[in-house]
């Protein structure tokens, strides 16, 4: 194995990847919250990963008398199958594979969901405890062997955009 190839995905190695999530929740009006998420990713093969991921984010809306809010907590396992040697192979192309990392992720969770507002208001309800489930494309791309930045696309916990770092344990 090259020095190069250390800096990529492989099999045995260990990640961390806090981050945020963009993209909402589907709510209509004006509310605050920023999702926070974070993931774990052990590689099971060089094209292949899992691990935990968790996710929170409390969304507040309206003010004075009607003031409420959602608390969302999501956790589960993710699996990521990485392709970009894949596709250098198959586009007999470089694409820089020690350094950017493509994958498909799949993710399998519970969210739970509560309440709090004034008595009965119209959104209570409207999200409840559940299985969830989601499909990405993300990104990796390595500064130095143990720092990257990643990005996400799909169906992913609270919205449709994941952004954060990455950090290499292993």
């Amino acid at each position: 194995m090259s020095n190069l190839q250390a800096q990529g995905f492989e099999q045995g190695s260990l990640s961390v990847s806090p981050g945020v999530n963009i993209g909402g929740l589907g709510f209509y009006g004006s509310g605050t919250g920023l999702p926070i998420v974070a993931s774990g990713e052990y590689g099971i093969l060089d094209v292949l990963g899992a691990g935990p991921y968790i996710g929170f984010v409390n969304y507040n809306f309206g003010s004075g008398a009607s003031k409420y809010s959602y608390r969302f907590i999501t956790v589960g396992v993710r699996g990521d199958f990485h392709y970009t040697k894949l596709l250098e192979e198959l586009l007999e192309s470089n694409l820089n594979s020690d350094k950017l990392d493509l994958y498909v992720a799949l993710l399998l969770g519970y969210q739970t969901a509560s309440y709090s507002g004034p008595d009965g208001s119209v959104f209570r309800g409207a999200f409840s405890n559940r299985g969830n489930s989601g499909l990405a494309v993300g990104g990796r791309f390595y500064f130095s062997e143990k720092l990257a930045v990643y990005a996400e696309v799909g169906r992913i916990l609270y919205g449709s955009l994941n952004l954060g770092l990455t950090l290499k344990l292993k």
